[in-house]
């Protein structure tokens, strides 16, 4: 068996771990390569040279106790009810005031308008962040270019992990292409692709390869056109572009 064979061998195994068996299992293939072992561990996986040294370090200590955990005891962001009681109650109440039907069905829940109006579930940061001129803006473009109306409900900030595309699509590519060195486009949307479920879940994929200007900024004469009304529960989060 040659070596890349061994490799690709090896890859499938690691794959099958979890997160502090890989590195682990990692930073036992980089001991035992020796000289060069860790920077070839890391072209090989993927893993970051940081996480492999640390697999490293847990291998050779031979007074480590033997845990299921994943993390430290009490280790990780504190859950956001922890924090902020109420924000359950409070995204209960915007997903009561703006969807119908069964929100863990296959399709899609649709708010209770009439024909004309969409409505878009986002997270708070990145490009569609809930204070970003610019997002609003494009939408308003959007909205005057297609004469829909559209009503933006956004995730407060900690709770994107909510959003239904998290657990019904994002989740499944993760574990497709766990494992997987991501190393060109082509790999990464044949991988993406090739995501499917028991369930009949298919993507589509492409590249987007528009160059999009950096650091645009909206000008006050272009925000006077946006035209938003912001809702009653969270005016911050939930507001109609129409």
């Amino acid at each position: 068996m040659g070596k890349n064979d061994t490799d690709r061998l090896w890859l499938t195994a690691l794959s099958e771990c979890n997160e502090v068996q890989r590195r682990r299992l990692a930073g036992v293939r980089a001991i035992e390569i020796g000289r060069g072992g860790l920077l070839y561990v890391c072209k090989l996986t993927g893993m970051s040279h940081h996480t492999i040294i640390k697999g490293m370090k847990e291998v050779r200590n031979t007074k480590r106790l033997p845990t299921t955990r994943l993390r430290k005891e009490g280790g990780g962001r504190k859950k956001i009810v922890d924090k902020n009681p109420d924000v359950k109650k409070e995204i209960e109440n915007i997903l009561e005031e703006n969807t119908t039907g069964n929100p863990m069905s296959k399709l899609t829940s649709s708010p209770p308008f009439m024909v004309g109006r969409r409505s878009i579930c986002a997270d708070s940061g990145g490009s569609n962040a809930s204070r970003s001129k610019l997002w609003k803006f494009y939408l308003q473009k959007f909205v005057n270019k297609t004469r829909l109306k559209i009503t933006v409900c956004h995730f407060p900030p900690g709770t994107s992990k909510w959003n239904k595309i998290e657990h019904k699509m994002f989740s499944f590519i993760s574990m497709n292409w766990k494992g997987k060195p991501l190393r060109n486009y082509e790999i990464i949307l044949n991988l993406i692709e090739g995501t499917k479920t028991k369930k009949g879940l298919k993507i589509k994929a492409k590249m987007d390869e528009k160059i999009y200007e950096l650091g645009k900024k909206i000008s006050e004469k272009e925000l006077e056109k946006i035209h938003i009304l912001t809702h009653n529960i969270n005016p911050q989060w939930n507001y109609n572009i129409g």
